[in-house]
């Protein structure tokens, strides 16, 4: 059986990311990768076996939605869940 990939982690926020993974370890999930810069979110995507994305919507220089964008044209095959604390 393949061991599924990382879950990676996207938000410009350091303490929201501690937050999720600290939400994902509780869970079992310990195989997580996390990013504060959005720019560094295709090259890792491109190094790293990922299997889901944790994208939040309101970041600096590329804003969530155009990454959503660009995972699902460049990969499909991974899953993508967006969470954003605008109202």
């Amino acid at each position: 059986m393949k061991k599924s990939g990382h879950v990676l982690l996207v938000d410009d926020e350091k303490q929201m990311l501690l937050g999720y993974k600290a939400m994902l370890l509780t869970e079992g999930i310990e195989d997580v990768l996390a990013v504060d810069d959005s720019r560094k979110v295709m090259d890792l995507l491109d190094e790293d076996d990922v299997s889901a994305v944790v994208l939040d919507l309101n970041m600096p220089y590329i804003p969530g939605h155009v990454l959503l964008e660009k995972i699902k044209s460049e990969f499909p095959h991974i899953a993508v869940i967006i969470v954003t604390a605008a109202n």
